[in-house]
């Protein structure tokens, strides 16, 4: 991940004097010992400000130190317009991708049981319909590859969220959506996936004859009295769900429930104190005797052993789970979001401790990481920060400079066009690069080798080499979820919007050129010969003028709030196929027509600049999408 914002640096910094203030007990001077009330009165304080500075309307945490449950806390209220204060044990909160572990926990009870082996084809634990087409010399995907998420599917968001009436089971989802393209496969790279998560709990499906819900509430929270977590959607108990809000320009939007398609990778609904018994139940100890237990401690210990990593000093995973370091100290850790909240599951194995932690709404994605490093910071290692870190640097650090995607990113779908969207800036001088990525600019002095690290220590960017000492491909220290991929100028977004909107202004002064030559008669006349010189140009305009508004139209409501594709959506991904066949008539005009037709030079300038904007088209997967493939 990217720096923190200048704001979040000062915050964590006062919170690191607050914990260097006499009074407060720290680890590293009374053992592993940490003072539960004052731990209480430490993290209450951080949420407090947290909520006051970013805009969040509640949160909820628990803390648990191996049996123990050191706090459960809650600041704020349950929706950002209502006065009801949250309950750490009442309000229930969706954690988003966070929810992946309670998949892999089933997963990890069905290898104890020896119902499945996580090395062999995942297609033998799935029915036919929903089963993976493999080519020729394609290797099969095994469960170890989608826990560890290398079994290289293509990143699909569109669809996961969708309205009450269009919600499927899970079996249902599988056979119409199909599988997104595994294009990772076999490649060095992360391909996070949520697919993956969704095949797996298609497995507890298949394996044990019960719905994923019914197969969570017997096996995971029955026996952990979680007796108001659940993944059923909505819960039961609707209306105990905290409400999470989106924050936009200033203002404040409340969240209405997020019906989530694919269940296993993030549909669940929990309460603080329920994950505080989850903690206990499967944080990794070096104590034992275990008071919660749902897994035998041989299956604890494979599920949080290391997996891959892309570079020693990056995190990585383990059977579904990153794995690193906060502030020097191991940890493991899987962090989730929706629309409307942000929500973390930490656990620091050398020191028995677990945290959640969940926001609903807000400025969450950011507060969850700062009060997980402020809290260790003050109750684990003595850790100091310094305010900036320089480095001297012979190397010439323009050959970083460049603008990166992050993969996994969708290749076979228009979904390609929000990873460049999103792509990330770099930069470089003589000593540092800087960054540009969530609209945050964050300084990245230079370390050693390809390494770099953020001007407040918070957060690293490695350069890996890709074979041919060139470096095009990086990754965050502290965030193995993507890697970052160095664009092309021919893949620039900048020179695909340019292409665009001097397409769309060329359909826009089209026909308005015509009109004017009708109107003042110029151009010829209106013989049959100059208006079959015309037509497909008038036509091919208004045609692109369509799809851009529509499209434009559908792009910007799909990156504020993904849903589905639409309907019409196949209808219009035609009209490129339809200006692709006027192009060939133009191009077949201008050839036999000559360079002496008056109006020859605009008419090859048009064709031009179309056939610049289909090959755009063509980049983003948008010609004949729904309807072709």
């Amino acid at each position: 991940m990217p720096g923190k914002r200048t704001s979040s640096i000062v915050f964590t910094a006062v919170c690191l004097l607050l914990i260097l203030s006499p009074g407060t007990l720290r680890a590293a001077d009374n053992g592993d010992i940490i003072d539960g009330e004052k731990a209480a009165d430490f993290v209450q304080g951080i949420l407090q400000q947290q909520l006051a500075g970013r805009r969040i309307s509640g949160a909820v945490i628990s803390v648990v130190h191996g049996d123990e449950i050191i706090h459960e806390g809650a600041a704020g209220r349950s929706s950002w317009d209502g006065t009801e204060k949250l309950n750490p044990r009442k309000h229930m909160v969706r954690i988003g991708t966070a929810g992946k572990v309670f998949t892999w926990t089933g997963i990890m009870q069905q290898v104890e049981r020896g119902n499945i082996e996580l090395a062999e084809d995942i297609n033998q634990y799935l029915p036919e319909e929903q089963r993976l087409e493999y080519e020729d010399d394609e290797d099969p995907v095994t469960l170890a590859e989608v826990m560890s998420h290398r079994a290289g599917f293509e990143r699909r968001e569109m669809g996961r969220i969708v309205t009450e009436e269009d919600f499927l089971d899970l079996s249902q989802y599988i056979e119409e959506s199909g599988h997104p393209a595994r294009v990772y496969a076999g490649r060095d790279i992360y391909s996070y996936s949520n697919h993956g998560a969704t095949l797996a709990g298609a497995v507890l499906e298949e394996m044990t004859d019960q719905s994923y819900e019914e197969y969570l509430q017997e096996e995971i929270f029955a026996p952990l009295w979680m007796r108001n977590s659940t993944a059923e959607q909505p819960p039961a108990d609707r209306e105990r769900l905290s409400s999470g809000h989106r924050t936009e320009a200033g203002s404040h939007s409340p969240g209405d429930f997020e019906y989530i398609q694919d269940i296993p990778a993030g549909g669940h609904s929990v309460t603080a104190r329920d994950m505080a018994n989850f903690m206990r139940a499967i944080m990794p100890r070096t104590e034992e005797g275990r008071m919660w237990r749902i897994l035998s401690e041989e299956m604890i210990e494979k599920l949080f052993s290391s997996r891959f990593s892309l570079h020693p000093r990056a995190a990585g995973w383990t059977y579904g789970m990153k794995r690193g370091e906060f502030l020097g100290e191991p940890s493991i850790w899987h962090e989730g979001d929706t629309e409307y909240f942000s929500s973390g599951l930490y656990f620091f194995p050398e020191r028995d401790l677990g945290i959640f932690v969940s926001y609903n709404g807000g400025e969450g994605k950011s507060a969850r990481r700062e009060l997980v490093n402020a809290f260790i910071g003050g109750f684990v290692v003595e850790w100091t920060s310094e305010d900036n870190f320089e480095f001297e640097s012979d190397e010439d650090l323009s050959q970083y400079a460049g603008r990166y995607y992050t993969a996994p990113a969708s290749h076979t779908t228009p979904e390609k066009v929000f990873s460049r969207i999103e792509s990330t800036r770099v930069k470089a001088d003589e000593k540092r690069l800087i960054v540009y990525n969530e609209d945050e600019m964050t300084y990245y002095p230079h370390e050693e080798a390809e390494m770099f690290i953020s001007q407040d220590g918070s957060s690293s960017l490695i350069f890996l080499d890709d074979g041919d000492n060139n470096n095009k491909k990086a990754v965050w220290g502290e965030d193995p979820t993507g890697v970052l991929v160095e664009l092309s100028l021919l893949e620039s977004p900048f020179l695909h919007l340019g292409i665009t909107a001097l397409a769309f202004l060329a359909y826009i002064l089209t026909p308005l050129a015509n009109i004017r030559s009708f109107v003042s008669g110029t151009g010829g006349g209106l013989s049959r010969r100059k208006s079959l010189a015309r037509w497909p140009g008038i036509v091919l305009s208004a045609l692109g003028i369509i799809f851009i508004v529509f499209q434009a139209y559908h792009i910007w409501q799909l990156y504020h709030l993904p849903g589905g594709w639409p309907e019409w959506m196949g209808l219009i991904n035609l009209i490129p196929v339809v200006m692709a066949v006027l192009l060939l008539i133009m191009l077949y005009q201008l050839i036999r027509e000559g360079i002496m037709r008056s109006n020859f030079f605009n008419q090859a300038l048009l064709l031009f600049i179309s056939a610049a904007f289909l090959g755009v088209l063509y980049y983003y997967n948008f010609i004949g999408f729904l309807v072709f493939h």
